[in-house]
């Protein structure tokens, strides 16, 4: 039997937990709209926006070739990723890929719908401290 990848294991686990996130915020919370912000503390607040591409605004994904090749990008990560779980050794660098790889899926699950419906992902920015 092959040894058992504890990656493949948090992957998911860190997925769902993600997703239950960004459905309270934009549900209960109702940061839903650009621009919806809710304060959970005077210093500690949830703004929401739109991300069109990836870190820093690169790569933006604001015509139809852009975000599949978003979602190409983002495939090829998770699928590098993955292979490389199967062959990582190391059960804290496995759980740390995995985490990785849960955020490679929550992103990339999102730019296929994006470029499916055509609409944006969204970005909860979190703000701490007084800026």
């Amino acid at each position: 039997m092959a040894k058992l990848r504890i990656g493949y294991l948090v992957a998911p686990v860190v997925f769902a937990l993600d997703q239950l996130v960004k459905w309270i915020v934009t549900g209960p919370l109702g940061v839903n709209e650009i621009g919806d912000q809710f304060y959970l503390l005077p210093f500690f607040q949830f703004t929401y926006t739109q991300n069109i591409g990836i870190s820093l605004g690169l790569l933006n994904a604001t015509t139809e070739t852009g975000r599949w090749m978003l979602v190409a990008l983002t495939t090829a990560i998770a699928l590098g990723v993955a292979f490389w779980i199967s062959r990582e050794k190391n059960r804290t660098d496995q759980v740390a890929l995995g985490m990785v790889l849960a955020a490679r899926s929550a992103t990339s699950s999102t730019e296929r719908s994006m470029a499916m419906s055509s609409t944006s992902p969204t970005c909860i920015l979190v703000r701490t401290g007084r800026f």
